[in-house]
């Protein structure tokens, strides 16, 4: 065990793409003062063969109680590794990860390190580094946000002074798209086709009209 936790923390400052893995997470995931701050994302199986997926936390000492879930087990706030692996098929995704943070203080931010990797392959492993923040009581208008560009290719980013929940509606009004982030955030749109959408820009105290968004690839 000493072995394995020299060779994953040991590398844990370098940049590896996993060959087998990939993940879905944003940024940032908040909750009001005092609530319990929930992650959860998807963990896809980018191989030809079924894997035997493990978890791993790493993060600085912070005077907080957080655990995570991967599957139907949850995790103590002391353990740092999933004990039991679950099996995602080739090609397959696996929902049923989530990390949590209970009780956040006020106007406070903890970054928490969540890696993924085949049960016997811990340097085949796709890492997330996790914000865990909190609204507190500070409000603002969302009108302040921008988003931009329009017309848009890839990336649509958006500044905003607060947190803010952002949701894409195709012509027959469908959520096609929706995100809630902090501050300055890149979205990835590329996998959308070209064409008029619209979207809602959403924070605690405020919303902002309904827009169009031409998308042109």
């Amino acid at each position: 065990m000493k072995i394995s936790l020299l060779l994953i923390f040991g590398v844990l400052s370098m940049t590896l793409l996993s060959q087998s893995l990939s993940i879905n997470p944003q940024n940032y995931y908040y909750a009001e003062t005092g609530e319990t701050c929930s992650a959860n994302f998807t963990v896809t199986n980018i191989s030809e063969e079924d894997l035997d997926v493990v978890v791993v936390r790493f993060m600085d000492e912070y005077d907080i109680t957080t655990y995570f879930c991967w599957g139907p087990t949850c995790y103590t706030p002391s353990s740092y590794f999933s004990t039991t692996p679950i099996t995602i098929p080739a090609g397959q995704s696996f929902d049923g990860f989530s990390g949590y943070v209970q009780g956040i203080p006020e106007e406070s931010n903890f970054l928490i390190n969540y890696c993924f990797y085949p049960e016997d392959q811990p340097l085949d492993r796709v890492c997330a580094a996790i914000n865990f923040t909190s609204i507190g009581l500070s409000v603002f208008n969302i009108d302040d946000s921008s988003v931009y560009p329009n017309p848009v290719n890839d990336y649509l980013y958006i500044d905003s002074h607060g947190a803010f929940n952002f949701n894409l509606y195709n012509l027959i009004g469908n959520v096609v798209f929706s995100q809630s982030s902090v501050g300055h955030t890149r979205l990835d749109i590329s996998s959308f086709q070209s064409g008029i959408y619209f979207y809602s820009l959403a924070s605690m105290s405020s919303n902002k009209e309904l827009q169009k968004l031409v998308i042109a690839h």
